[in-house]
């Protein structure tokens, strides 16, 4: 009875610490898809708004470039989102 007992609270606190990475991780995806995004908008709003056509240029080279990170940061939002535990899943 006491080593069925043990393994049942073995396998809870396994089950948290798992739940846990895995929302840290989520957590991080999360903050760096916003963070760029913030940063592909600011650059965004400077191209629109920029009259000298050699600093536009400039801006729109900015913009292809943080695209590139644009879709890293959601890959990795993605993957994250899908190791998510759902509610109540390892009940």
């Amino acid at each position: 009875m006491k080593v069925s007992r043990l393994k049942e609270i073995i396998n809870e606190e396994l089950v948290l610490m798992l739940e846990a990475s895995i929302s840290r991780n989520f957590v991080k995806a999360v903050e760096a898809l916003k963070e760029i995004q913030l940063k592909q908008q600011t650059l965004r709003k400077k191209f629109v708004s920029e009259k000298n056509p050699k600093k536009k240029e400039k801006f729109k080279k900015d913009l292809i470039k943080i695209q590139k990170l644009v879709q890293k940061a959601e890959s990795d939002f993605n993957r994250a989102l899908q190791t998510e535990p759902i509610e109540g899943e390892f009940d």
